[in-house]
């Protein structure tokens, strides 16, 4: 599989996978520009388990979401393997 590096404004890029995505789905990898979290996160962190505010936690995910026009979107936890989660409305944040 091959990712296109793609700036989506307010200086967001993400890699996206653009198999996936002509046949309907979107797969992204954010780079953390953009954002606006404050040292020592500096910028597009989307991580509550990582110690940054929760309010710049939820605006640099708004950020991301609004980049591809979504009203929310899933992080899963970061797993190497070969297990699928299924997402429900009832997986969803807030």
């Amino acid at each position: 599989m091959t990712f296109e590096r793609r700036d989506i404004g307010d200086g967001v890029v993400a890699l996206v996978a653009g198999e996936l995505e002509r046949a309907g789905f979107l797969a992204a990898f954010f780079e953390r520009t953009g954002g606006c979290s404050a040292v020592p996160f500096d910028s597009l962190n989307g991580s509550f388990l990582v110690g940054d505010r929760d309010p710049d936690v939820r605006e640099n995910r708004r950020l991301a979401a609004a980049a591809f026009g979504l009203d929310r979107f899933c992080v899963p936890g970061l797993v190497h393997g070969t297990e699928v989660a299924i997402v429900d409305v009832v997986d969803r944040e807030g």
